[in-house]
């Protein structure tokens, strides 16, 4: 009878362990995650900023890379008169 007792004690005492170490676990990756979305958007904020000043967009290198200014420009909004919509236009 107390051997089986031992056993149950033993067994409550490996299962409370490892509960907590499961436990333990995900608060640890939820924090990693958040650690790393972070991080991934500090990087992408300098790749952008390094993009612009290693080649700001001016109109000769627009022109380098086939692009031209449109030299008419034209707005649909509230005050043109026009709605664009799928298929038709009303």
């Amino acid at each position: 009878m107390w051997v089986l007792l031992g056993v149950i004690v033993v067994l409550s005492i490996l299962y409370g362990y490892f509960l907590n170490a499961a436990i333990i676990s995900v608060i640890a990756r939820e924090s990693l995650e958040g650690n790393i979305s972070l991080v991934s958007s500090n990087i992408g904020t300098l790749e952008g900023q390094l993009l612009a000043l290693e080649r700001p967009l001016t109109t000769d290198a627009v022109k380098n890379f086939g692009l031209s200014i449109p030299k008419e420009v034209g707005y649909l909004g509230q005050n043109s008169g026009t709605i664009l919509t799928f298929g038709q236009n009303i």
